[in-house]
Formats: C-alpha cells, structure tokens, sequence
C-alpha cells in the first residue's frame, strides 16, 4: 500500500470519529429519545390461536424517562366466515398491562364487567392504541406515580425495563360462548 492511500484512509476514520461524536454530544444536548448511535428499531410481539391473533408493537424498544411510549395492538381474525361477532367488555376487546422487570411497579390489565357486542372482518385487524386502566389506591409508597401516571394522557414510564402485553378475553357470538384470551408482549428499556 502507498502512503498516500494510507494518509487518505487515517483522514478518512478521523473525520468519522468526529462526526459521530458531535452527533452524539449533540443529541443529549437536544435530549435524543434514544442512546446516541442506537436507532430507534421497534419491536413486535404475538399471541395466537386457531381463529385469532393479537399483535403488540411499540415503536422503539429504547425510551428516555419522561418520553412518550408508543404501543398498539391489534387483533386479527382468521377464522371460517367472513365476519364474526365478538362479546367482551365495554372497554374494550384489547387491554394493557405491564410490569417493570427490574422493580417493583406493576399496572395489571382490566375489564369492565359489562358485555358488549362487536363484529371483526376476516383478515382487517381491529386497532387498539395504548390505553392506561387501573386506580390509585391509598397512599403506599407508589401512590404518588400512580397519581401522576393517571393524569397524564400520554404513557411515560421511570427508567428501567418493563415487559408491555396487550391482552384479550371476549367471547364468541355470545356471553358465555368459546372464550379466547391471548396474551402478546413486547419488553422495553427506559433510560434514565
């Protein structure tokens, strides 16, 4: 090799090197919602069974705390007709639940108990965006998160690493018909 290819390459890697340290002093200057360097790649999750499927995606599977976290679901009928009749809580067919796997904040998926109809085409996923469900109870040790994460509209969580479900239990052209629950999840990191 010639030493001029040499000085051309070493140039090369210097300007680089430069490059993407500016991008990353940059970025936690303008407080990237990612790492620098990380890109942002989203992450799916799925549950099925012979007639039905849940799919989970959240966006990004790297957060910054405080950052918006964007989660769907969506279900998805396989079955025999072309349209078939659901029964399943007035809050939905789709709930959220998830839990920080490095700590101890938990929010649990629920149900209205009411039983309301709603009809699903053959291959057209219905979409469920993120939805937050629960209450605060009492003055523990979390209360005042809990306080703080039901007001807010948008879902934000602490540092740490949380696994995110979307879940389903409805029922079958009636209440009390072939019950279907399905569980998908997806696991998310949340810098601090």
């Amino acid at each position: 090799m010639n030493r001029r290819f040499l000085l051309v390459l070493a140039t090369a890697i210097v300007v680089v090197v430069a490059a993407l340290a500016v991008q990353r002093w940059t970025n936690r200057v303008q407080g990237s919602p990612v790492p620098a360097l990380v890109p942002a790649v989203a992450v799916e999750g799925t549950d099925a069974d012979p007639a039905f499927a849940v799919r989970i995606r959240a966006e990004s599977a790297v957060y910054r705390s405080g950052e918006p976290i964007d989660i769907r679901a969506w279900l998805t009928y396989a079955g025999p007709k072309a349209q078939e009749t659901l029964v399943g809580s007035g809050s939905g067919l789709v709930v959220f639940s998830w839990e920080q796997l490095d700590g101890r904040l938990r929010q649990d998926g629920i149900w209205t108990a009411d039983c309301g109809p709603y009809t699903i085409d053959l291959g057209q996923p219905l979409a469920a965006p993120f939805a937050k469900s629960g209450a605060v109870l009492g003055d523990g040790p979390e209360a005042e998160f809990w306080r703080q994460y039901f007001e807010d509209p948008v879902f934000r969580l602490p540092a740490g690493r949380y696994r995110i479900h979307a879940l389903t239990n409805f029922f079958v052209g009636e209440c009390g018909g072939p019950e279907h629950r399905l569980d998908a999840a997806v696991e998310i990191t949340v810098l601090p």
